[in-house]
């Protein structure tokens, strides 16, 4: 499994949701749509490579909300949603070489040598935590204490958690109302 890069760009590489999202004959279908239908991009300039392709707009909603020059602290690997979110609404500026981030984003590491959950001592405040769990694309689930800390660093730090386990919160609850039916169905004794 190969990880693309903390920098933002999207690349063939990314795992996840962001493969399907950005496949490049996607891109190219959207730039011909572009071309052809509204004929007044041609001139613009439009590339492939200048069209984010997104599941929604929940990835951009956190940033119309909190506006910009605000500082962004993600996990590393995460969705690239997240930093091309803050990218795209200008809140990063350039892509600094010398240290492969971007300016106004803490890359908080996560690998299999720190269970996937970062190390809270080495991470600098930030106005926004962006956090997953279960991780994309590592699957990697918080538990109950690494969740205490991470709530207990924003609340010492004056940062807001931006979590996106919609999904997963959906799943937990079908799971509990399935097995709260079947211990309701099981024959009494």
């Amino acid at each position: 499994m190969e990880l693309s890069p903390p920098t933002g760009e999207l690349t063939n590489k990314t795992i996840g949701k962001t493969e399907l999202m950005n496949c490049p004959h996607k891109k190219a279908t959207v730039a011909m749509e572009l071309k052809r239908n509204l004929g007044i991009f041609m001139d613009l300039g439009v590339e492939e490579n200048d069209i984010f392709v997104s599941d929604g707009a929940k990835c951009n909603i956190s940033q119309v909300v909190f506006g910009s020059n605000v500082t962004s602290a993600v996990q590393h690997p995460s969705h690239p949603a997240y930093v091309d979110s803050t990218i795209i609404m200008g809140q990063t500026g350039q892509f600094q070489k010398d240290v492969e981030k971007y300016r106004n984003i803490e890359y908080m590491m996560c690998s299999l040598e720190n269970d996937f959950f970062p190390d809270l001592l080495t991470v600098a405040r930030t106005y926004i935590i962006f956090f997953c769990s279960p991780n994309t694309p590592t699957g990697a689930a918080t538990t109950r204490e690494q969740l205490t800390r991470l709530v207990q660093f924003a609340k010492d730090n004056g940062s807001i958690i931006s979590s996106f386990m919609i999904l997963y919160m959906l799943c937990i609850c079908l799971m509990i109302i399935y097995d709260q039916s079947l211990k309701f169905l099981e024959p009494k004794r």
